[in-house]
């Protein structure tokens, strides 16, 4: 099976599980992308949807 196919099947049981994170593909990298705490020092006082890379 190709990555995109297991990607979308993963993000299917992350999304059954309700855990709220997704995993992408950028070039040759795996991303999360998730509602999280704000990192020390930014302008967002809440939480907000980051990647991480």
């Amino acid at each position: 099976m190709e990555i995109s196919g297991r990607v979308s099947q993963a993000n299917g049981r992350l999304k059954a599980a309700n855990t709220g994170v997704t995993i992408e593909v950028k070039g040759n990298r795996f991303v999360l992308r998730a509602t999280l705490p704000p990192k020390p020092g930014s302008k967002y006082q809440r939480p907000y949807q980051q990647r991480i890379f």
